[in-house]
């Protein structure tokens, strides 16, 4: 009985004993950041969608300037994608403004740290914003530069069109001998193309013209001989392939030409190596 009676006044006494102990706080884990960390987050905050805009856009603009010079059909589904691409190039120098005037602001916010990251990758996101102004500029004298080439097409795919149109034989006589003065026109035309140093654009404009020249003399003649058969025959048959080949695979050969005077191939490399540094100094 002696051991159990000791055992419980033991247990009693470490009870009191436990009472009168100063209670001891849960320990507390406090998250720190490493010095400047707040500053990076500011940055990425300030920076991020502005620098993937510009470099979306500065990336994807020599593949859209391909398009437009050797997929598409040439005439008006050319002029879409040259408007396509100016609303392309005023989007970039926004978007290039706006990243200028991020990078600003944080320099300013931040203070001068001239060998920190965030002195850093506002640098390179002002660099990418200057890069992406001068990028929206040489789209825009790209696209501007096809316009009379553009112009010419147009008027190539109007005059067949104009093939087409119905009337009496006095009228078809009469707009056939208007349309062989447009088409020889459009010869003389060609000739005097400005195409820059790309001199295929004006030879294969010729090559085209010259061929409407002589179908429309053909549709012409067919008219006044009063052969309505013949006529309607000759109009399917050259309405198949109006000008002879696929105008964007003869354009197509000019490739090697537009590479050698255009810098926006380049640019996308240098956007991504920016971006790419950006990510390293804020990651």
């Amino acid at each position: 009985m002696t051991g159990v009676r000791n055992g419980v006044l033991a247990a009693v006494l470490l009870v009191l004993l436990a009472g009168c102990l100063p209670e001891v706080p849960a320990p507390v884990v406090v998250q720190t950041m490493a010095p400047g960390q707040d500053d990076i987050l500011l940055a990425r905050d300030a920076l991020g969608e502005d620098v993937v805009a510009v470099a979306r856009l500065i990336i994807a603009a020599p593949s859209r300037l391909e398009e437009l010079r050797f997929e598409v059909e040439r005439g008006a589904p050319q002029r879409a994608v040259q408007e396509a691409l100016r609303q392309h190039a005023a989007d970039l120098m926004a978007d290039s403004d706006a990243l200028l005037a991020d990078a600003a602001a944080l320099r300013a916010e931040v203070g001068p740290d001239p060998l920190g990251p965030v002195a850093h990758a506002a640098a390179m996101a002002a660099e990418l914003g200057e890069l992406g102004r001068v990028t929206a500029g040489e789209i825009t004298r790209d696209v501007d530069s096809l316009t009379p080439v553009i112009a010419f097409d147009t008027a190539l795919d109007d005059l067949v069109e104009a093939w087409n149109v119905r009337g009496s034989r006095s009228q078809q006589v009469e707009r056939f001998e208007l349309l062989v003065a447009e088409a020889d026109g459009l010869v003389s035309a060609a000739r005097r193309l400005d195409v820059g140093d790309c001199t295929l654009l004006r030879t294969n404009r010729i090559r085209w013209a010259e061929l409407l020249a002589v179908r429309t003399a053909a549709l012409r003649d067919a008219a006044l001989e009063r052969a309505g058969t013949r006529f309607d025959e000759l109009r399917d048959q050259f309405s198949r392939a109006p000008l002879g080949e696929d105008r964007a695979v003869a354009d197509s050969e000019t490739m090697a030409c537009w590479a050698r005077g255009s810098s926006v191939e380049d640019r996308g490399e240098q956007a991504q190596a920016l971006v790419d540094g950006i990510r390293s100094e804020l990651g």
